[in-house]
């Protein structure tokens, strides 16, 4: 499943009043009905999972065609001298130094967050069930959460080497 990462933003996203991204295009294009996990900043120390989302629309444009509409769903404000499109456009030269209206990207709208990560502590009727959640939809996942785990921990499985067992967890 493929992951979006933001590292601004995220109140809007979580609130749900961010639904849209713009982004250069990648190897593999977001398509519509893709589920999306969705980050925040991803591949750093303060990475956290937000949750999920379905992609309802791709749309491929050059950064000279893009809108004020576009930059306010995507999150940009204006301000006293700079139109929310002037804001938007300063954060992509930032961002991609090779940014030039000239440039295509993708705008990318998907549906309202959802928040679907179970609680921890949550029950599991078997280790299949445990290993797909610690290992897709655990909010802790990361490198090197598994000595660190308290389902682990209650569980009972070791945070070394893979994982073999297989049925249902035994009842105490």
């Amino acid at each position: 499943m493929p992951a979006l990462s933001f590292s601004i933003f995220r109140e809007k996203i979580l609130d749900g009043s961010k639904c849209q991204t713009i982004r250069k295009p990648r190897k593999r294009p977001f398509k519509v009905g893709d589920k999306l996990y969705v980050f925040w900043k991803m591949r750093t120390k303060k990475c956290e999972r937000l949750g999920t989302t379905r992609v309802i629309n791709v749309e491929p444009k050059r950064g000279w065609s893009l809108t004020e509409e576009d930059a306010k769903k995507d999150g940009f404000v204006g301000t006293e001298l700079h139109s929310p499109r002037f804001v938007m456009e300063e954060f992509f030269k930032s961002k991609y130094p090779q940014y030039s209206p000239s440039m295509l990207l993708e705008v990318i709208s998907f549906e309202p967050l959802k928040k679907d990560l179970k609680p921890v502590g949550v029950e599991f009727g078997t280790f299949e069930e445990f290993w797909k959640y610690c290992h897709g939809g655990c909010p802790n996942d990361k490198e090197g959460c598994a000595s660190t785990c308290e389902l682990r921990r209650k569980l009972k499985i070791s945070p070394f080497g893979t994982f073999k067992w297989q049925g249902e967890i035994p009842k105490k």
